[in-house]
């Protein structure tokens, strides 16, 4: 009888011993879940700050950010979709400054799409500065709208696959200092008459054309590198114009650079000619290189 009663207890004590550290396991296990970033999705209706604290920031659905709210998001933070859809409805302004050493990454786990401007206004604004957009498919996918400003700039754009229409523009585009490794390009059609600048880009790689304009205004492509380039770089529809001068092609072949352009040498009904020379013979000093693209000799002489 002692020895039952015995057992008794010491059985209850070793299950009240598992349940406690089965508890402090499940605890344990929560508290790792949460570190693990933070899970976001839906309409933002006031403007907010994404803090890298609580980064990462996962998309388990679309954010939406309505006319006249600001999504801040800061330096270091990462932000994840990794099921299929669009990262961001933007009809309001997405603000993301990351810096040298602390950059903003986006990643889209090769099948979503980053930046959508279906319903945008003449205020939607995107803002991305020293920021890393990769593994997806479009940055700005196709809607009929676009940005009425887009600043990217100092920005590394990776494994896109799709282009991105840039449309109806009405303050500008500005696109200047990035590299774009193994991306897809820009369609941008009716500007409205705002600046559109393509300037100090490394396009290394392509899927499809980097730049194809049917714009009304004027589209200034200068100081850009084009490295390991296939199949046709500049493209220009039935309207609109492109300078494409003193631009780096990797080679000083005509011949060879005319291959990669379509105007209206190539269609009579494309608008004009594109012209791009004078041609660089090395890489603009304010464009972004690659370490694996430079070799220096034994005279310490650098050879792009």
């Amino acid at each position: 009888m002692l020895k039952k009663m015995f057992l008794g207890v010491l059985f209850a004590i070793l299950f009240s011993v598992f349940l406690i550290v089965g508890i402090n396991l499940n605890m344990a296990k929560g508290t790792e879940y949460d570190s693990l970033g933070t899970s976001v999705g839906g309409i933002i209706w006031e403007n907010t700050t994404w803090t890298l604290e609580n980064s990462p920031y996962i998309i388990t659905d679309t954010v939406q950010i309505p006319e006249d709210v600001t999504l801040t998001i800061e330096p270091g933070v990462t932000v994840i979709r990794p099921t299929s859809g669009d990262m961001f409805l933007v009809n309001g302004v997405i603000y993301a400054h990351g810096t040298t050493g602390s950059k903003i990454i986006f990643d889209g786990g090769e099948n979503s799409n980053f930046f959508c401007a279906e319903g945008s206004n003449e205020n939607t604004f995107l803002d991305l500065d020293y920021c890393i957009i990769r593994n997806g498919i479009s940055f700005c996918p196709q809607t009929g709208n676009t940005f009425s400003h887009i600043s990217l700039t100092h920005c590394e754009l990776i494994n896109l696959t799709r282009y991105s229409q840039l449309y109806h523009s009405k303050k500008g585009i500005d696109i200047l200092y990035n590299k774009f490794i193994n991306a897809a390009g820009f369609l941008i059609p009716n500007s409205y008459g705002s600046n559109i600048y393509i300037k100090n880009n490394l396009f290394k790689g392509n899927k499809g054309f980097v730049v194809e304009s049917v714009s009304s205004f004027p589209m200034i492509v200068k100081y850009n590198s084009f490295i390991d380039m296939e199949g046709i770089v500049l493209r220009l529809g039935s309207y609109g114009a492109m300078n494409a001068t003193k631009n780096y092609w990797g080679t000083q072949d005509t011949d060879l650079i005319d291959s990669m352009i379509y105007d209206r040498n190539d269609d009579i009904t494309c608008a004009d000619f594109i012209e791009y020379l004078p041609i660089l013979t090395e890489p603009h000093p304010d464009t972004p290189i690659l370490l694996e693209d430079i070799n220096v000799d034994i005279n310490g002489i650098f050879r792009y």
